[in-house]
C-alpha cells in the first residue's frame, strides 16, 4: 500500500473548523493540538508534496474535500515548512526502504547527509518531482509569484542540535532560491526557532504590503 505521509488533524475537543481562524484566543490552544503530529510516520520526508495534496483542487483542495475554499481570492499564502531533514517528493505509489531519509541510506554522503540527493545536492533519480514543479504549481494556484510567500526552516548543513541531528536540505534550498525575494531559509540547527519565526514573520510582512 501506500507509504505517503498523509493522516487526519488532531484538534482540540469542541474544534468544529477545518482549519484555525483567527484572531481569537482560541488560536494558540488550537494550533497546539493540531501540531501534535508525532514522529511515527513514513520516514519519507514529502513537504513539497504535502503542500500540493493540501491546496491543490484534484486533492485535499477539491468540491468536498476538507480544505475547500481555503484559498480565498485577493489572499496572501504563506507557506511554513519546518523539518530536520530534505525534501524527496515523489508520486511513486509505493515508497521502498532505500529511499527513505535514514542515515543508512545507500546514497549518505561522507558528511552524514542522506536522502534523494547526492552529497553535491543533485537528485539522485528522475522518481523525485523536480522543485520546479512546485514552484509552477503555487505559481498558478495562486496567479503569480507576488501572490505567496515562503519560509523553510531546516538544516542549511548537515548538523548536530538541540533539536537532534538534521541533514542537509539541498531541494528545500533550491526551493528557497526559486521562490526569490517572497523566500527565507532559516539553519534548524541555529539553536533559535524564534529568530526564524520572526524572520517569517517579516518575509510575510513584506509580501503583504508588495501584494498587487
Amino acid at each position: 500500500g501506500s507509504e505517503m505521509c498523509i493522516r487526519d488533524r488532531i484538534m482540540p475537543a469542541g474544534y468544529t473548523e477545518r482549519w484555525i481562524q483567527g484572531p481569537g484566543d482560541h488560536v494558540g490552544s488550537a494550533f497546539s493540538g493540531a501540531a501534535q503530529l508525532g514522529t511515527s510516520g513514513c520516514g519519507s520526508e514529502m513537504p513539497l508534496y504535502a503542500v500540493e495534496h493540501a491546496l491543490s483542487p484534484e486533492y485535499q483542495a477539491g468540491p468536498g474535500m476538507p480544505n475547500q475554499n481555503f484559498i480565498r481570492d485577493n489572499s496572501l499564502l504563506m507557506v511554513i515548512i519546518l523539518t530536520d531533514e530534505d525534501d524527496c517528493s515523489t508520486e511513486l505509489d509505493e515508497i521502498e526502504d532505500q529511499m527513505c531519509m535514514d542515515i543508512m541510506h545507500p546514497f549518505a554522503s561522507t558528511t552524514g547527509d542522506a536522502g534523494c540527493t547526492d552529497a553535491d545536492g543533485n537528485d539522485i533519480s528522475d522518481d523525485y518531482m523536480p522543485v520546479t514543479h512546485y514552484l509552477s504549481f503555487l505559481d498558478d494556484l495562486m496567479g503569480g509569484r507576488n501572490h505567496w510567500a515562503a519560509a523553510v526552516i531546516a538544516g542549511r548543513s548537515s548538523c548536530e542540535s538541540s533539536y537532534g541531528n538534521a541533514y542537509t536540505a539541498h531541494r528545500l534550498l533550491r526551493f528557497v532560491e526559486g521562490v526569490g525575494e517572497n523566500g527565507v531559509f532559516h539553519d534548524i540547527c541555529s539553536h533559535d526557532l524564534s529568530s526564524a519565526l520572526d524572520a517569517a514573520l517579516g518575509t510575510l510582512t513584506v509580501a503583504c504590503d508588495e501584494y498587487e
